[in-house]
C-alpha cells in the first residue's frame, strides 16, 4: 500500500509539472566564438549602441577630429589615394559635407559641429580611387582585448560594370608594427544604393589582431569609381570583450497539452549578454 502511495504522488508531482510547463517553450542556444567575418556589429540609433557598449569596458582612445581645419587633417591622421590613375581623390576635414550633385544629408555624428572625416566620391565625379585616411599610432600593451567603435553615414553605388574594384570596397585596416595588415571588410552585404543610418554605430573586435601590441595603426580604406560619400567621426578604441560569443543557432522544442491532447510550438526568444 505504501509503495502504490508512493508512486501516486510521484505520478501526480509528474503531470502537475507538465500542466505547468503548458505555456513554456523549452530554447537551447548554440554558442561560439565569433570569426573575422562577424567582428563587425552595427546600431542604427545610438540608444542601442550604448545599450551594447555597457558589456563593454575603458575607452583607451578617442578622436572627434576636433583638431582637423579646412585642408588639414586632424593630428596624427593622414590621407593617401594609391590608385594608379593618379587621380589623388583622398579624404579631407569638413563641417559642411558633400559637393556632389548627389549630396547627403548633413551628417549627425555626436560631436559632427566640431568636424569629421569624409571621402567625397560624388563630389569628385568621374574617376577612380583607392583612398586611405590612416590614425596615428597606438600602443596597446596590457590591452588583449580590444574593439574599434566609430559612427559612420555611407551610401554606395555600386557600378561593378565600370568600378576596376568589383563593386565598392570598404575596409578597416589594422596595422602591427607597420608591416603586417588585416583588412576587415566594412559593407560587403551591400547592394547598389544601399546605405546606412544617419549615423550608424559600428563596433569591430579587433583583439586578435591588435591585443597586447605595442605599434598599432588604422585605416579607413575605399575602392571605388563615382560613388556616392562615406564620412567617418567619434573615433574610439575600447576595451572589447574577452569572450566575444553570439547565438548561431536556435532550437524550440515542443510542449505537450494535456488540455488539448497534442503538441504545440511556442515563441522563445534569445539575448546576447
Amino acid at each position: 500500500m505504501k509503495k502504490f502511495t508512493l508512486l501516486s504522488l510521484v505520478l501526480v508531482l509528474t503531470l502537475g509539472m507538465f500542466a505547468q510547463m503548458n505555456n513554456r517553450a523549452v530554447t537551447t542556444q548554440k554558442f561560439q566564438k565569433k570569426e573575422k567575418a562577424d567582428w563587425v556589429q552595427r546600431y542604427d540609433n545610438k540608444a542601442d549602441a550604448d545599450q551594447a557598449l555597457k558589456a563593454y569596458g575603458d575607452i583607451y582612445f578617442e578622436d572627434d577630429f576636433s583638431t582637423g581645419s579646412v585642408g588639414n587633417m586632424p593630428t596624427g591622421w593622414t590621407t593617401v589615394d594609391v590608385d594608379d590613375a593618379g587621380n589623388d581623390f583622398v579624404w579631407e576635414w569638413t563641417t559642411t559635407g558633400t559637393t556632389g550633385q548627389y549630396g547627403s544629408a548633413p551628417f549627425e555624428s555626436t560631436s559632427a559641429a566640431n568636424g569629421w572625416l569624409m571621402l567625397d566620391s560624388d563630389g569628385y565625379g568621374q574617376g577612380s580611387y583607392d583612398a586611405l585616411v590612416s590614425s596615428p599610432t597606438y600602443d596597446l600593451t596590457g590591452k588583449p582585448y580590444v574593439a574599434v567603435k566609430f559612427e559612420e553615414y555611407y551610401r554606395r553605388w555600386g557600378n561593378e560594370a565600370t568600378n576596376p574594384y568589383g563593386g565598392i570596397p570598404t575596409y578597416l585596416g589594422v596595422v602591427i608594427n607597420g608591416v603586417d595588415t588585416t583588412e576587415i571588410e566594412l559593407h560587403s552585404d551591400f547592394e547598389v544604393s544601399d546605405g546606412t543610418a544617419n549615423p550608424e554605430n559600428v563596433m569591430v573586435n579587433v583583439s586578435l589582431v591588435a591585443g597586447n601590441e605595442a605599434n598599432v595603426q588604422f585605416y579607413f580604406r575605399i575602392k571605388g569609381l563615382w560613388d556616392y560619400w562615406w564620412h567617418i567621426d567619434d573615433f574610439k578604441l575600447i576595451e572589447g570583450a574577452g569572450n566575444d560569443l553570439e547565438i548561431k543557432e536556435t532550437y524550440a522544442l515542443s510542449v505537450y497539452q494535456f488540455g488539448t491532447q497534442g503538441f504545440n510550438w511556442f515563441g522563445y526568444y534569445s539575448q546576447l549578454p
